[in-house]
């Protein structure tokens, strides 16, 4: 976690990514309840996920249409060695009141050589998907140049939509440095 919370702010090139979870998250079934995004780090990958999550918590006429369950990769990996059973935490109904589950997973590609984490993983993502929930993982790369992931979970990552975020160009740099100095009342004036 920063010290200084940096707010997400909504580029161009975070559409495409946007777009495919308000598609499955709208209950449409052109694209499968998988989505997966890819981006060099630093590129707002977390951030992406922290908006979405907030964004599906948001309640419509005093209830949420999906429970949010967000998780960072590396909290799988400490499951497997805290406790006896690793899905304890994870092990809460799937639905609550008629809502489906939005599964987040942040920075898979740190499952590598993990086999129990990963297989955990699927497990996680088909019982998702198996109460018509919907899941989006992130990555640094795309899944096929990570070395060391199950097929299975391979096999899950491309099951659905692939989104590679793009480096922001000069106009979103702007807007972002824009955004935090707003955010910090820190004026800025232009060059």
């Amino acid at each position: 976690m920063s010290l200084f919370p940096i707010p997400f702010v909504p580029l161009k090139e975070h559409s495409l990514a946007l777009a495919a979870v308000r598609q499955v998250c709208g209950g449409r079934d052109s694209l499968s309840a998988v989505i997966y995004v890819h981006g060099a780090a630093g590129i707002g990958k977390t951030a992406l996920l922290n908006a979405i999550a907030e964004h599906e918590q948001v309640a419509q006429n005093g209830v949420a249409e999906l429970q949010v369950k967000r998780i960072d990769a590396t909290d799988l990996l400490r499951q497997r060695f805290e406790s006896d059973d690793p899905r304890r935490e994870f092990s809460a109904p799937l639905q609550l009141d008629g809502r489906s589950v939005l599964f987040l997973c942040d920075d898979i590609h740190r499952l590598k050589q993990h086999e129990s984490a990963q297989r955990h993983l699927v497990r996680l993502i088909d019982a998702v998907l198996a109460h018509g929930g919907a899941v989006v993982l992130t990555a640094s790369r795309p899944v096929g140049e990570i070395r060391g992931l199950s097929p299975r979970l391979v096999s899950r990552c491309r099951g659905g939509a692939t989104v590679r975020l793009e480096s922001p160009d000069i106009e979103s740099r702007r807007m972002l440095i824009e955004s935090f100095c707003r955010s910090r009342r820190i004026s800025t004036t232009p060059a």
